[in-house]
């Protein structure tokens, strides 16, 4: 093990590969929609004739809430947004992280009424609320897609039964990452995910 972990390092300049990060505007909600009022109670019903919703187009049952750390944004029955960008590099792959949570602790035996369909142009993944940390209302969750330079970005929320509309899903604190390209070495796989970091990946 010692001997492969020294090959490595010998070999790590050479096989780093840049980081590169598409920007996504607004990607914690905390510039507000237009027409909020400072006094506005939480959650706040938009509507797309009197709001808009920096970086973001919305459709459906949307709501903006105020969480913890900020804010985010609760998607109700038909709910969805959507932004554009362009990439700024030139990996492959790239990684989208963010925030999946409900509401209250009690929503958390509702999590099989609802899911969030993350999708670009070409990839598109489904994700429950799986109660990942113990009692913790929120958990971290990553959608890998392939490279494109235009991503269309769209997080809808998907009724699997008879959804309990008081524990829509909550997403927060959006970021797209690159990664380089995988590599075979020696009969593994090695990930370059940053310019600091790499994954030997079995």
């Amino acid at each position: 093990m010692s001997q492969l972990l020294l090959r490595f390092a010998f070999m790590y300049p050479m096989i780093t590969l840049i980081s590169y990060a598409a920007i996504i505007q607004n990607p914690d909600f905390e510039l507000a929609p237009t027409n909020i009022t400072s006094n506005t109670t939480s959650p706040f019903l938009l509507t797309e004739q009197a709001n808009t919703l920096p970086g973001w187009s919305f459709h459906g049952t949307v709501r903006y809430v105020t969480v913890a750390n900020g804010h985010a944004i609760q998607l109700g029955q038909n709910g969805r947004i959507n932004q554009t960008f362009k990439t700024t590099g030139n990996s492959m792959n790239y990684v989208i992280t963010f925030t999946l949570a409900v509401d209250r602790v009690d929503c958390m035996a509702n999590n099989n009424s609802f899911a969030l369909n993350i999708s670009t142009s070409e990839s598109f993944k489904v994700f429950r609320f799986l109660g990942l940390y113990g009692n913790r209302t929120w958990e971290s969750r990553a959608f890998q897609f392939t490279n494109m330079d235009i991503i269309h970005l769209q997080i809808q929320k998907v009724s699997i039964g008879s959804s309990n509309t008081s524990c829509d899903p909550i997403v927060d604190s959006f970021l797209i990452k690159g990664v380089g390209p995988e590599i075979f070495y020696d009969g593994m796989y090695i990930l370059g995910l940053s310019a600091n970091t790499f994954c030997l990946c079995l």
